[in-house]
């Protein structure tokens, strides 16, 4: 039996329920307290995996609740609905290498978040409110100073946006307990591992590579070390303190055990049976910490809390759980995960009314994607093209030129609940051509202004697909979503620069989604013409001077149904994460993963990829922009998920062209 045997009934928001360790909080408080109301919130970033809460969905004593911490309005409904008498605030934005490329919304999530679930706390009341904290904002200790550990007396001295994030959100909540007297407490831990860890963070990571006998990537010489916890011993922590722990105290959480990366990448490949020779260095990220290491002995006196778990025991049952469960972490990989909550929420009318979608362009590559997403939600949709036929697409379709009346008349007849506008014309430099233009404004221009004077009459909302190429391309400042500053340099920008502003006079309600470098399956694109070229070429040049990040058509597509469902109108960029590249970065990565999927005719002794400027590789009909970045974060601030960074989705790729090319 546990320490607490006759124990009242009580309700606890935990916020970040769907990640790692706020999963396993979850199933832990469940499993000791039969009789807790457990609430989880989460917005299911990246990070947010619903199907991990699978085992619960059907448990009475279980709710999720998908919205943003950072909501101010539906934290405040949540807590008029439930409520609490405890809250456990796990949300956070942790991936140190993320808030590197994008340290803002580390900022939003971390402080903004916390401050707003406090306030809530205050307004509401409640027992307790629980910050789970990390290490990293003691910052790092000598590699040659084994008797040094953190202590809850240590000063506070970061070395990441994301570390500094945490400790910002720390500050501010033994604030809220002075200055208002705010029953709180905080826990600050060290590295976690085991079941339903992220498959990008270490462990998990080297595991999934190491099963798929993929590189094994270690950052410099793997001699950071780390203080390892197994999750269960973290949960049972977080339980005593929220129990038990004095109000207005911080506690440290740590294992005893510490290992070097790249001993545990060793004891990976052991345990696996793989070879070393999988195991890569890279070069290491900035800023990064030598070595954590945590004195849990307060809470151990106050508490009686000590870890359980012996690293040698714990990465067994680790490396097991991943043998065991190999759907759920190849789901991740894949990408599908994100589709989880659609497929548990997005026909149940309390949710969402029923809608019908109609999208225009469905034999390109956005709008195929686009449709099959809606198809796969169980949401209507109705798909339109001027192509006689379309016959990969599961649903009804209508051959229809947008740039006469019929598009009115199909839209008065249907009656849709909301347009995807995916027509274009999209041939950048076949726009060019005196013989073409005309065609080209017709689309783009005279099409976009038919389909959105209707939408406006019969208040429909509206989504336009845009383009970076509505500015003028220069510079090295990322372009903002309400950016007005348009120059366009070509045909194809000037008139899909005249369609938005048609949308926007005519539309009643819009959406306008810019995007760059579009990638899908249902097309031609650059990743298809570089498989192409290099397959007859030992040498291409690729210029090096125009930066941007592709955007792959399946994760827009999911993210376009998630707008489409709201009332979050307005200007969006969206593009995969990861950061800003060349294309002739692009290329080489496109390269690197095709012979790592086996295709040798790509790797670097049988292909060379040189970069070259723009003025070198020689001009095109139509002037391409050198800067084709697009600021993206009101994607977040909005609380939709972002894409998934651009190295996955490109693997994801490829595995589906190269398959399709062998098949």
């Amino acid at each position: 039996m546990y320490w607490r045997e006759n124990i009242m009934s009580k309700t606890i928001i935990v916020t970040g329920g769907a990640g790692f360790i706020g999963s396993n909080f979850v199933f832990h408080m469940l499993n000791t307290y039969p009789d807790y109301r457990i609430v989880c919130l989460d917005c299911l970033t990246y990070a947010g995996n619903l199907s991990t809460l699978a085992p619960v969905m059907d448990n009475p004593n279980f709710r999720f609740v998908k919205e943003d911490i950072t909501d101010r309005d539906a934290v405040y409904q949540l807590f008029e609905e439930e409520h609490p008498d405890i809250v456990v605030n796990f949300a956070a934005e942790s991936h140190v290498d993320r808030s590197i490329e994008d340290p803002e919304v580390f900022l939003r999530t971390n402080i903004l978040g916390t401050a707003v679930l406090m306030d809530a706390c205050r307004k509401y009341g409640i027992e307790r409110y629980h910050q789970v904290s990390t290490d990293e904002v003691y910052g790092d200790l000598p590699l040659d100073r084994p008797d040094l550990f953190f202590t809850e007396e240590t000063p506070i001295h970061t070395s990441s946006p994301y570390s500094s994030s945490k400790a910002s959100a720390d500050l501010l909540v033994l604030a809220y307990h002075r200055t208002y007297g705010l029953p709180v407490t905080i826990s600050r831990c060290s590295n976690n591992y085991g079941p339903y860890h992220f498959p990008e963070k270490l462990i998990p990571l080297m595991i999934a590579n190491a099963l798929n006998d993929k590189p094994l990537p270690v950052y410099g010489k793997g001699e950071n070390v780390r203080d390892w916890l197994y999750v269960e011993d973290h949960c049972r922590a977080i339980d005593l303190i929220i129990h038990k722990g004095r109000v207005g105290e911080v506690y440290n959480v740590g294992g005893h055990n510490e290992m070097t990366n790249i001993d545990i990448v060793k004891i990976i490949c052991k345990e696996l049976g793989k070879p070393e020779s999988l195991i890569t260095y890279v070069a290491d990220r900035k800023g990064h910490d030598m070595r954590y290491a945590i004195d849990p002995t307060k809470i151990h006196s106050e508490l009686g809390w000590l870890p359980e778990t012996k690293f040698a025991d714990g990465i067994k049952k680790t490396i097991q759980w991943y043998l065991d469960n190999r759907e759920w972490w190849e789901t991740i990989i894949s990408g599908e995960y994100q589709n989880y909550y659609a497929k548990m929420y997005g026909n149940r009318s309390e949710e969402k009314k029923a809608m019908k979608v109609f999208v225009t362009g469905v034999g390109g590559q956005l709008g195929y994607d686009v449709m099959n997403e809606l198809h796969q939600r169980g949401i209507e949709s109705i798909g339109s093209d001027v192509l006689p036929e379309v016959t990969s697409i599961d649903a009804p379709y209508y051959s229809l030129d947008i740039t006469d009346g019929a598009v009115s008349a199909m839209l008065e007849k249907l009656k849709p609940d909301a347009v995807i506008h995916c027509a274009a014309w999209t041939a950048v430099d076949a726009a060019e051509d005196e013989d073409k233009q005309e065609t080209v404004r017709k689309v783009n221009v005279e099409g976009t202004k038919n389909i959105a004077a209707e939408c406006g009459a019969l208040d429909i909302p509206m989504m336009y697909i845009s383009t970076d190429y509505v500015f003028d391309g220069q510079g090295q400042t990322p372009w903002k979503p309400d950016c007005k500053e348009y120059a366009p340099l070509n045909v194809y920008g000037e008139t899909k620069l005249a369609g938005e502003l048609a949308v926007a006079e005519l539309a009643s309600r819009f959406f306008i989604v810019r995007i760059a470098w579009v990638f899908g399956l249902n097309g031609n694109n650059f990743i298809k013409t570089m498989l192409k070229v290099g397959k007859t070429h030992d040498t291409l040049t690729v210029v090096d001077d125009q930066i941007g990040t592709p955007t792959y058509t399946y994760d827009l597509a999911r993210l376009l149904v998630d707008m489409i469902q709201t009332d979050k109108y307005g200007y969006y960029h969206a593009t995969n994460e990861g950061g800003y590249i060349s294309w002739y970065d692009f290329a080489r990565e496109i390269f690197a993963q095709a012979a790592a999927l086996g295709h040798e005719e790509y790797d670097a002794a049988h292909l060379t990829v040189k970069p070259v400027t723009t003025a070198e590789y020689g001009a095109s009909k139509a002037a391409r922009p050198f800067n084709s970045r697009l600021d993206r974060k009101r994607i977040c601030e909005e609380g939709f998920q972002p894409l998934p960074v651009w190295k996955n989705a490109l693997e994801r790729y490829l595995q589906e062209v190269l398959a399709e090319r062998k098949g």
